[in-house]
């Protein structure tokens, strides 16, 4: 018999918490291109996964609306793509104020902020 594997290196997906995220680039370490929608508030993920680095990564899009976000958590994120070339990070809710100014959000991307 042959097996025909298919290898995801795009994916497009609305996940519901931060830790789903996490799970998904350990489950996934191939992937080039990434755009996720967190959806949901989420609690703290395992510790064993925050620092596994996945290095193919090139593309990454980062969308959430219902997040709290802080510097910590998007720091432990950007840990783990060291490789990437785009990085697109749309929060609607930031309570950490190294996040904020005058009301707008920003993030500059330096390796590991």
């Amino acid at each position: 018999m042959i097996y025909a594997i298919h290898i995801f290196e795009k994916l497009t997906n609305e996940l519901k918490t931060l830790n789903d995220l996490h799970q998904l680039l350990t489950v996934l370490p191939q992937l080039k291109f990434i755009d996720v929608a967190i959806n949901h508030r989420s609690t703290k993920f395992p510790e064993d996964m925050q620092y596994i680095s996945i290095l193919t990564i090139r593309y990454f899009r980062l969308r959430s609306s219902a997040h709290n976000w802080n510097l910590d958590e998007l720091r432990l994120i950007l840990k783990r793509i060291p490789n990437v070339q785009k990085l697109i990070i749309q929060i609607n809710i930031a309570t950490d104020t190294r996040l904020t100014m005058d009301n707008k959000y920003f993030l500059i991307y330096h390796p590991y902020l």
